[in-house]
C-alpha cells in the first residue's frame, strides 16, 4: 500500500487508518472525523496528541493509508 495525500483523497469518516503528520518521524493511527477536517489521532508520543487535543494548530495530517488486513 502507498500513502495517500490528504489533498488527493480523504478516508471515509470514522474509518481507522494509518496517518502521517508533520510533527513526527513516525506514523500513527487515527480516524478522520469529517467535521471541520478534524482527525482523532493515537500515537506513541502522547505529547503530540495532548497538544493536538488542546487545539494546537501545528499538528497536521498530511498522508494516510488503510490499515493492513489482520
Amino acid at each position: 500500500m502507498e500513502w495517500i495525500d490528504v489533498n488527493d483523497r480523504l478516508p471515509t469518516v470514522l474509518d481507522r487508518v494509518l496517518v502521517w503528520h508533520n510533527t513526527s518521524l513516525n506514523s500513527s493511527w487515527g480516524m478522520y472525523m469529517g467535521e471541520n477536517e478534524k482527525w482523532a489521532l493515537v500515537a506513541n508520543d502522547m505529547s503530540v496528541i495532548r497538544n493536538w487535543m488542546k487545539g494546537a494548530t501545528n499538528v497536521k495530517v498530511t498522508h494516510w493509508m488503510p490499515l493492513p488486513e489482520p
